[in-house]
């Protein structure tokens, strides 16, 4: 045997050489060529034994020709072989024995004399690496019933190997029967019933057409859903086992050769599915989609593998061409085999140009964005899976422009892709280019997008960014802001982040210093018991301080104001506390909380050194030094951070519990650091107000620290009653001397608290007693011989004292009875003069009273005095609806206990109970007539007017506990006395009110009313922004202001937001406080509907007359979830019992009465089912502010109420052009 016969890739012995040798001496035909081609994956039909070993690929690296030419070239290189040769020699041996000879298959001729040697995909080596498992079809009786290829994939339970490997042993016996049952498999994949022919298949030019047909009959057939996104039972793992399939069939092509040799089977696939993923109907196109997708990924395994093949035996090539010896032979076997591969990979790399340009290049714009995010997918894939062709700037420009797609889903795709890049450390020289370009898109998703989810992902990636050195100082600080953000899940995700700014800025500040003489001069652990001493952690609390209070001066001085600190409310969490609860698991300095409250206990107005002081220890007192600002920080942070260790330390118990680790040493580890914890702040918090009680927004903090501490533990310390007595007259000092009603709201918290706490009850109650005879007593001497119901009487200076006392008293009337106190007339004097006039000393009631007819307007009080005059008011307001939620619940506890003797023998009681409550109405009633329908001080009066008639409902239906006693006649007559409905005027200017407030909040959300609600009479114009001034009382004409009101209504909305300064987040601040206003009156008038107080006799709106029940409820489906919700109290439990029952066809009546209609007209009813019906068709029915909710005035004025028109033309375009058969494509342009 010559040497050329030993070559890899030499051709069989043909049939005449054969035949010679047979003894029939019968001629056989000469096959075609497909058979003449050689095929590594094939058996060679002259049953030869070749020796073979496995590489990293699916290709066999063959050594020698036959076992002649193998003997003698082991005899030639005998002398010369190594040891490592010997080794690989006697494996190889090994290999041969033990492989099975396979049996010869029989030929069939079909005209065409195919015999192709079928390689399942499953035969893989075992050093490739294991893909992820792909879940198996199960066998479904609906999908075993079915034919062909579809039946065999999805429902008899074979793995997609065994699929493909039967439908290619098929393809042998008859390629044009199989490429038909492969295009019919396709379609049925789709959801279409309709099929291809022999005929099809083999008129190739006709394929355009066929399909056009076959679109035709599918839109006939009016299918809705398809496989590939139905949520039927009998589709479920539908998507993973067809990629499988046809990743299997990709796999078994190239292991048997075909894939190179028999171009015609690829070809046919390719140019049906390829035709198809332009179909104008979405599942052709998006079935098609997805498999010539999978065929490509498989197809970048195939090309990854062969490229591992040709490095791998080229670097075998150049080790034998080393040695001393040279095997030619085998090197030039070794070539050959070389060079056949890379012309495999040639035509891999063909392949995949070829499916990139016709289907990706089209698709990753399709306006179904399901197919985007495929393509999105895909393209991640081929990049990590093919790296040397995809991971080019030409093909990771197309990730950067899908990151401006209008889906979220889309977005999110191309971010998790991204991510998945950037893992890998050898990816960031390549990707250093696509950074530079698109790094400013990432940084405005991450800090624009209208997801939250999409805004988080983004964060973790550019956390991976920040890593690998790719953003800009100034990127890193815009990521760093967002530690302020409104959303949990972006704070979450910028936490990590955040925390690595900190460490690098730590890293910075000592890097002068040096770490050894750090350690010299500071330990790195902290002592619980000495926590005053340095340590390390005081740096980068100094840090944290700088950091945040930077960040919250970048956001004043960009936007013009804070965000997050338009909407107040007593129990908000401040911004840095929302901080500290992000980074509070990835900083563990701050679980040392004691280490951070004896660096604020530190003195550092004693430091005088700088940083760059000469010295090292004086340098590093002045690194850790704390600047003006920063202290009220960082005793926010501490407070969260106490708040935050004693969750964990509970959570920590409950999780050992769960898990079943629960042992009495454990409940004694918690309960130990939770005393220590208490013991702890008892000794930190009366220093901390000692040093910073001046400060109200630091004293504030201070106060919350105090609700933390568990008087119960305290009280199994020693001293305790010393404690507790030097906590109280702490909360007191700062109530009394406080006029900040952030202060006094965290104080009365605190005192209530103590109150509710057994140990400190008694001296908590004595406590406030002292606290009302302070405050009273001081109320006296200041209004003492002054006007105390004029407006405008009283200087400056004593009016501010007045309210701040009056203030006091507010916060203390909620949470300590105060009837006992106001009704008792306060002591004169001891001097002569004042003993005479000690009859007229009114109680403390009584001067409340008159400290209320302050708010009615006075045009000639000045604008500063008049604020101070509302302030005054609305404390006392609030103060006197405190006193008679306390009696009435007296009143109440008094006759549910039949306890009514002091009612029985003493019904002045009730008559002046009476006499105060029409007192102070009326006083309400003249402040709402002197007002503007949308001032705040009216708004407070009549929801307190509301308040105050529905409280004194509660008395009618009010009864002694036991059913056998009951009231006397007299206390019971007195009793409906009490319950009066509310004055006709007073109901009219509510309704009045709440119209306004309907009108505001539709016009800044761009809401349409009901019709009926726009018509008003003559006298009454339609509400301007000045007739609706949240926290500017200004008295300006309304028709006037009626004409500027959009300039000033959409402009930043200065009298919501408290301040100027225009920007969407003051716009949306207003839109939201509308909508609090809305909700908070409504609410109220609801509830005074439900108690009988407010009739619901007929009310003229406008040219129609209707009840309170319909004029409030016109307008439900038209404002949001939340204003819906608050109506539907309206309902009781027989209209929702007949709403329930009118959901059939025959019950669309109930429906109309159980929408709160009342006995509303049949007419009103329909109407109102006909707004339910299309609030139905509404995409978004609660209130969603995105940012194109928030327009310029130009371009608001240009659109008009175009906007809604021109989105249902460009829908109803979309589907005509798909319905037509249009390549729908772009949703978004290069």
């Amino acid at each position: 045997m010559t040497s050329q016969d030993g070559a890899i890739g030499s051709s069989p012995p043909t049939t005449q050489e054969t035949g010679e040798r047979r003894k029939s001496g019968r001629t056989v035909r000469k096959p075609d060529v497909f058979a003449e081609e050689h095929h590594e994956g094939s058996l060679l039909s002259n049953g030869s034994g070749k020796r073979k070993r496995q590489s990293n690929g699916d290709a066999l690296l063959d050594l020698d020709a036959d076992a002649s030419q193998e003997e003698e070239s082991d005899e030639q290189s005998e002398g010369s072989a190594d040891e490592e040769e010997l080794k690989e020699r006697r494996r190889q041996s090994r290999q041969k024995k033990s492989t099975p000879k396979p049996s010869k298959r029989a030929k069939i001729s079909n005209g065409t004399g195919t015999t192709l040697a079928i390689r399942s995909a499953k035969v893989t080596p075992k050093n490739v690496s294991q893909k992820a498992r792909v879940q198996k079809a199960r066998s479904r009786q609906s999908q075993v019933n079915q034919e062909g290829l579809y039946a065999e994939v999805f429902g008899r339970g074979n793995s997609g190997e065994d699929a493909a490997a039967g439908w290619f042993q098929r393809y042998e016996q008859n390629n044009v029967n199989a490429m038909c049952e492969m295009v019919n498999f396709v379609l049925q994949c789709t959801g279409c019933k309709a099929k291809v022919t022999v005929h099809d298949i083999e008129d190739v030019d006709n394929i355009p057409n066929k399909l056009g047909d076959l679109q035709d009959e599918y839109q006939e057939a009016s299918i809705t859903d398809y496989p590939l996104i139905s949520k039927h039972k009998d589709y479920a793992a539908f998507r993973p086992v067809l990629v499988d399939f046809f990743s299997a069939v990709i796999r078994t092509m190239h292991n048997s050769s075909t894939l190179y040799e028999d171009q015609t089977l690829f070809d046919n696939i390719q140019i049906w599915v390829d035709t198809m993923s332009s179909a104008g109907i979405r599942p052709f196109r998006h079935t098609a989609t997805l498999i010539s997708l999978t065929m490509s990924t498989a197809l970048c395994q195939v090309a990854r593998d062969l490229e591992s093949i040709i490095s791998m035996s080229r670097r075998q090539a150049e080790t034998e061409g080393r040695k001393k010896k040279v095997n030619q032979a085998r090197v030039k076997s070794m070539q050959q085999k070389t060079e056949a591969d890379e012309k495999k990979l040639a035509t891999v790399e063909n392949i995949l140009k070829d499916e990139f340009d016709v289907v990706f290049v089209h698709r990753y714009r399709d306006v179904d964005p399901k197919i985007r995010v495929e393509c999105v997918s895909a393209m991640g894939n081929w990049i990590m899976t093919y790296r040397s062709m995809f991971l080019e700037g030409q093909y990771l420009r197309y990730l950067g422009w899908v990151l401006s797609d209008t889906v979220a889903h889309t977005r999110a795709e191309v971010v998790k892709q991204l991510k998945l890049l950037f893992r890998n450390p050898g990816n960031v020289g390549p990707l250093r280019g696509f950074t530079d370009r698109f790094r400013s898109r990432i940084v405005e998703i991450a800090t624009r997008d209208a997801e939250p989810g999409v805004r988080a992902d983004t964060i973790e990636l550019l956390d991976r960014l920040r890593d690998a050195e790719l953003l800009e100082p100034d990127d890193i600080d815009i990521i760093g802001q967002l530690i302020f953000d409104s959303e949990p899940k972006v704070r979450k995700a910028v936490a990590k982040f955040f925390v690595s700014n900190l460490e690098d800025l730590y890293k910075a500040n000592i890097e002068p210093i040096g770490d050894e003489q750090i350690d010299s001069l500071m330990p790195k652990a902290y002592d619980s018991e000495d926590y005053l001493s340095p340590t390390r952690s005081w740096i980068k609390f100094k840090c944290l301080a700088e950091t945040l209070k930077a960040y919250d001066g970048n956001e004043e001085e960009g936007n013009g104001h804070r965000p997050t600190s338009m909407l107040v409310a007593s129990n908000m969490d401040s911004r840095y506390m929302l901080a500290t609860q992000a980074i509070f698991s990835h900083m563990h300095e701050l679980q040392e909380w004691e280490s951070l409250a004896g660096y604020l206990l530190y003195d550092h107005s004693a430091i005088t050194s700088d940083a760059d002081d000469a010295d090292p220890a004086a340098a590093l007192q002045g690194i850790y030094k704390l600047n003006d600002g920063e202290e009220a920080i960082l005793l926010e942070v501490l407070d969260y951070t106490v708040k935050l260790y004693l969750i964990q330390t509970v959570e920590s118990q409950t999780e050992g519990k769960k898990k079943g680790r629960k042992t009495q040493a454990s409940k004694n580890n918690v309960h130990d650091k939770q005393e220590t914890a208490a013991y702890h702040l008892s000794k930190i918090i009366p220093q901390l107000l000692n040093k910073y009680g001046s400060v109200p927004q630091a004293a504030s903090a201070i106060l919350r620290l105090e609700h933390l501490l568990d008087m119960d533990l305290l009280n199994e310390l020693q001293s305790s009653e010393t404690t507790y007595s030097a906590l109280l007259d702490d909360i007191n000092k700062q109530f009394m001397t406080h006029s900040d009603r952030s202060v006094l709201a965290e104080a009365s918290v605190a005192l209530l608290k103590a109150k509710s706490s057994e140990p400190v009850k008694e001296a908590a109650d004595n406590k406030m007693q002292e606290m009302w005879d302070d405050i009273l007593n001081t109320l006296q001497n200041l209004l003492h011989d002054q006007n105390s119901e004029a407006r405008g009487t009283l200087p400056r200076n004593l009016l501010t004292e007045v309210s701040n006392t009056v203030s006091r008293l507010s916060s203390l009337a909620s949470i300590s009875d105060c009837t006992l106190f106001l009704e008792t007339t306060m002591p004169a004097s001891s001097s002569k003069k004042k003993q005479q006039s000690q009859a007229a000393n009114p109680s403390p009631l009584d001067l409340l009273l008159q400290l209320c007819r302050r708010g009615t307007v006075d045009e000639e009080v000045e604008d500063d005095v008049a604020a101070l005059e509302d302030d005054l008011a609305t404390c006392a307001i609030k103060t006197l609806l405190f006193y008679f939620m306390w009696k009435i619940q007296s009143i109440r506890s008094s006759i549910t206990s039949n306890n009514i003797h002091h009612l029985e023998h003493h019904p002045d009681l009730l008559t002046d109970l009476s006499t105060h409550r029409t007192t102070f109405a009326d006083t309400l009633s003249e402040i709402t007539s002197s007002r503007l329908p949308l001032d705040p001080l009216r708004l407070l009066s009549l929801s307190t007017t509301l308040d105050l008639y529905t409280l004194f409902s509660t008395l009618r239906h009010v009864r002694p506990a036991k059913e056998s006693q009951h009231l006397p006649p007299p206390v019971r007559n007195q009793l409906d006395d009490l319950i009066p409905p509310i004055p006709s005027p007073l109901q009219t200017a509510t309704l009045q009110t709440h119209d306004r407030l309907e009108k505001i909040f539709a016009k800044k959300s761009r809401r349409k009313l009901d019709p009926s609600s726009s018509v008003s009479k003559p006298n009454h114009p339609e509400p301007a922004e000045n007739d609706a001034p949240i926290g500017d009382s200004s008295d300006s004409d309304s028709d006037s202001a009626a004409d500027n009101d959009d300039d000033e209504d959409d402009d930043g909305a200065p009298d919501v937001a408290g301040g100027g300064g225009g920007g969407k987040d003051a716009r949306k601040a207003s839109v939201l406080l509308a909508e609090q206003n809305l909700c908070e009156f409504t609410g109220k008038l609801v509830l005074a509907v439900i108690a009988g107080v407010v009739g619901d006799a007929e009310t003229e709106t406008g040219t129609e007359k209707m009840g309170v029940r319909e004029r409030l409820c016109r307008n439900r489906m038209r404002l949001g979830a939340n204003y819906r919700e608050v109506l539907g109290y309206l309902e009781d439990k027989r209209e929702k019992l007949e709403g329930k029952k009118a959901a059939g066809p025959a019950g669309k009546k109930g429906a109309g009465e159980a929408m709160g209609m009342g006995k509303g007209k049949g007419g009103e009813r329909k109407g109102e089912e006909k707004e339910k019906e299309k609030e139905k068709e509404r995409k978004s029915e609660p209130l969603v502010l995105e940012e194109d909710d928030i327009r310029d005035d130009e371009l608001e004025n240009e659109e008009g109420g175009e906007e809604e028109a021109q989105e249902e033309e460009v829908e109803e375009e979309g589907r005509a052009r798909e319905g037509n058969g249009e390549d729908v494509e772009s949703v978004m342009g290069d």
